[in-house]
């Protein structure tokens, strides 16, 4: 297949890409929407570029097929993302520095944890309050007979739960 004929392919194929990106819940306004688009359009690029001509690609790959297989190339690409994204907040979060000690820092928290008191279960509201008590992550896990790392997933998920809604 020749270059003019891949052009004239790809232009066929473009409300396909669209489409696709469309299903795969990735609009016009999404800031990675070019850059899904430009994966698609190299995939696209790979897979006829095994093909001598374009019917020989349109019998290889009709449309229902090659809309699947790039679909699943895009949903392949949005869950390497999301691990890519989950791993970096884990790492941010396990370096985190321990929140200061001074007095602004303790009523920034006490505006925090007031805020997240009324809706937070007794368990909540007993960790919360060994939060304001101790900041440092190891004393608290030894006051609970756990490991560091799950009073941080706890601390994760209690801001998730009740300072990181929308």
């Amino acid at each position: 297949m020749n270059e003019r004929e891949f052009e004239d392919l790809l232009i066929s194929y473009e409300g396909l890409f669209r489409v696709v990106l469309f299903k795969c819940h990735i609009y016009k306004n999404n800031s990675s929407y070019e850059d899904y688009l430009q994966r698609i359009k190299l995939l696209f690029f790979e897979l006829t570029n095994q093909h001598h001509s374009i019917d020989e690609f349109k019998k290889s790959y009709p449309l229902g097929y090659l809309f699947q297989r790039l679909s699943w190339k895009v949903k392949d690409l949005q869950r390497i993302e999301k691990r890519q994204i989950d791993i970096r907040q884990r790492i941010i979060l396990y370096y985190q520095e321990p929140a200061a000690h001074s007095i602004e820092a303790k009523v920034e928290e006490m505006n925090l944890f007031e805020t997240a008191w009324h809706g937070a279960t007794i368990e909540e509201k007993e960790f919360l309050l060994a939060l304001l008590q101790e900041t440092d992550i190891e004393l608290l896990a030894r006051k609970y007979n756990v490991s560091s790392q799950t009073i941080r997933n706890k601390k994760s998920r209690l801001l998730k739960k009740y300072f990181l809604r929308k």
